[in-house]
C-alpha cells in the first residue's frame, strides 16, 4: 500500500502536462533560538495538521510552530517570562488540555532567581488559534518539603483521580541532601493545577502513563518500578521484573506503552543502556493481566555501526511503514558521550508479535560540534506515515530543526525549488540519450507514467534511453552528497 500512494503520486505529477515540476528531496532545516533542547509535536490550533513546540534555556523559554498542511512550519510565537525568572528546565514541558477545552495548552517549569530557587509549575493557556495569551502558575517549593537546591527532573500527565480532568506529576531530587520524591497536581475541573501532594522515597525517571490494570486510574511505569494509583495516596509501589541484590549497571533510556499485538491490554516497550559499557537492548514486557508483566522479547542493539561504541538513547513508537503494527525508532549514540551523536537511527518494524519484523538503519549527516540531539516523530505532511524532526544544538549553543519526510521507502524531506535549478536534463525532449548536469552522480532512476521504474544507471551522467517507448518519464537523481533531485523529461 506505501509504495502504491508513492508510485501513484509520481503517475499524476508525471501526465500533469501543464505542470512543471523541479523538486529537491532533502531535509528541510529550520533555525532555532538558542540553547533549544525540548521538542513536542500536537496539533496546537486545531486544523488536524501537526504542530511543534520548542523548549529554551534562558528567558525565551518557548517557541510555537504552526503548520500549514503540507510539513512547512511558521514560527507563531516565542513565549517569554519575566525578567526574574531563570526559565524552564530545558528537557521536559508538557502539551496537554488542563482546561477541558479540547486545545493543548503548555504545562513548563519555571524558576525564580530569587537566593532560594523557588520553583513553578506554569500553564500557558491556548486561545483556540494555537496562541498562548494568558497563563496560571502554582508554586511547588513548599517549606516542610523543599529545603534548597531543588530540581524538577521530569513531568509527566494523566488521570490520576478517576476524574475527567488531566493532572500532572512533578519528580523531584534535592542537590544537597538528596533527597527524591514525586508531587501530585491534582486538576480542580476549573482548568487550575492544584498545590502538590508530595510522597518521598521514589523518584520518577523518564515516565510513561497509562491504565495498566484497568481500574480506572493512570498508572505511572519508570524503569522497573509501576506506580498503580487508586482512591488511596500515595499510590502502591510494584517492581516489574527481579532485580536481585545487585544493581545489572543499566538504566532506562527510553519507554513507550502501546497495545503491540492486539489483545486489548497495554504492553510495555523499554530500550536499556548500560551505564558504564556500550551496551543496549530493546525490550518488551507482555501485558498478561492482572498486574503481572513477563519479558517475550528482546533486541541487542550494540555494534551496529561500529564496535563497542553503540548505545541506545530514546525510544519512540511510530507508524513507519503504514500497516496496523506499531514500529520503533531508537537514536544511536556512542560510548564516547563528550563526542555527541553518530547521526544514526534505529528503526524496528514490527509485525503484530515479540520478534522484529526487519531493522533498518537510517544515516542522518553528522554536525561537527553538535552538543545535544533530541527528536521526535509525527506524520507532519499528513500523508498517513510518521516522519522524522530532529533537533540539534551545537556547542557555540546555536540550535537547529530538521525534518526528514517519510516517503513510504525510508526517510527524505521534500521541498519545491525555482525552475533554474542547476540540476538540468539535456537535451529534453531526448532521442537516444539524457545527460545530467550540475551534479556529481550517484544513481538515477527512471519512472514511467504509471509510477514504474524502468530503468536504472548509477555513477555516470549519462542515462541510455535505449528501449524505452515515447512519452514522459520522472527522473529520480541521487546525487554523491545523499540528496536527490527529481526532473520531468519527454523522451521523442
Amino acid at each position: 500500500m506505501k509504495k502504491f500512494r508513492f508510485y501513484t503520486l509520481l503517475a499524476f505529477l508525471l501526465m500533469a502536462g501543464g505542470m512543471t515540476m523541479q523538486a529537491q528531496v532533502r531535509q528541510e532545516r529550520y533555525d532555532l533560538l538558542p540553547n533549544t533542547y525540548g521538542i513536542k509535536t500536537e496539533d496546537v490550533n486545531g486544523d488536524g495538521y501537526s504542530d511543534v513546540v520548542v523548549s529554551h534555556g534562558g528567558n525565551s523559554i518557548m517557541s510555537v510552530f504552526l503548520n500549514d498542511g503540507s510539513g512547512h512550519l511558521e514560527l507563531s510565537q516565542t513565549i517569554e517570562v519575566e525578567s526574574d525568572k531563570i526559565g524552564c528546565f530545558p528537557l521536559f514541558f508538557l502539551l496537554e488540555d488542563i482546561d477541558n477545552n479540547k486545545l493543548k495548552d503548555i504545562v513548563v517549569y519555571v524558576g525564580v532567581s530569587d537566593g532560594l530557587d523557588t520553583c513553578y509549575l506554569r500553564t500557558y493557556y491556548n486561545n483556540g488559534n494555537g496562541h498562548f495569551d494568558q497563563y496560571d502558575e502554582v508554586c511547588l517549593s513548599q517549606p516542610d518539603v523543599i529545603w534548597d537546591n531543588p530540581y524538577f527532573l521530569v513531568m509527566t500527565s494523566g488521570h490520576f483521580n478517576n476524574d475527567a480532568y488531566t493532572d500532572v506529576i512533578v519528580s523531584t531530587n534535592y542537590l544537597n541532601n538528596g533527597m527524591q520524591s514525586y508531587g501530585c497536581l491534582y486538576n480542580d475541573g476549573q482548568g487550575r493545577l492544584l498545590a502538590p501532594e508530595y510522597a518521598y522515597g521514589e523518584a520518577i525517571g523518564i515516565a510513561f502513563t497509562n491504565d495498566l490494570n484497568e481500574d480506572g486510574y493512570d498508572d505511572i511505569w519508570e524503569g522497573n518500578q509501576i506506580l498503580y494509583f487508586s482512591e488511596e495516596f500515595p499510590p502502591r509501589l510494584e517492581e516489574l521484573y527481579e532485580m536481585g541484590n545487585a544493581w545489572d549497571g543499566c538504566v532506562t533510556s527510553g519507554e513507550s506503552i502501546i497495545d503491540i499485538d492486539g489483545d486489548g491490554l497495554l504492553d510495555l516497550v523499554e530500550s536499556r543502556t548500560h551505564t558504564f559499557d556500550p551496551y543496549s537492548q530493546l525490550r518488551v514486557y507482555k501485558n498478561l493481566g492482572e498486574e503481572h508483566f513477563e519479558l517475550m522479547s528482546s533486541y541487542d542493539v550494540y555494534d551496529i555501526i561500529t564496535p563497542n561504541t553503540d548505545i541506545a538513547d530514546n525510544l519512540k513508537i511510530m507508524n513507519y511503514n503504514g500497516d496496523d503494527y506499531p514500529d520503533f525508532i531508537v537514536q544511536i549514540g556512542v560510548f564516547e558521550y563528550f563526542t555527541g551523536f553518530t547521526g544514526y537511527y534505529l528503526i524496528v518494524e514490527g509485525n503484530g508479535t515479540f520478534a522484529p519484523d526487519s531493522q533498518i538503519l537510517f544515516n542522518i549527516k553528522d554536525e561537527d560540534e553538535e552538543m545535544f540531539r533530541a527528536f521526535d516523530v509525527c506524520d507532519i505532511n499528513s500523508d498517513g506515515l510518521d516522519d522524522l524532526l530532529v533537533l540539534r544544538t551545537y556547542r557555540n549553543n546555536e540550535s537547529q530543526l530538521d525534518i526528514y519526510l517519510n516517503d513510504g521507502n525510508g526517510f527524505d524531506a521534500i521541498e519545491e525549488v525555482g525552475i533554474n535549478s542547476n540540476v538540468t536534463c539535456s537535451p529534453n525532449p531526448a532521442n537516444d540519450y539524457v545527460y545530467i548536469n550540475g551534479i556529481e552522480l550517484a544513481e538515477v532512476q527512471v519512472y514511467n507514467t504509471f509510477g514504474q521504474l524502468v530503468k536504472t544507471v548509477r555513477n555516470s551522467n549519462e542515462v541510455s534511453l535505449e528501449g524505452l517507448p515515447q512519452g514522459v518519464y520522472l527522473l529520480r537523481i541521487t546525487g554523491m552528497n545523499g540528496i536527490v533531485y527529481t526532473n520531468k523529461i519527454t523522451v521523442q
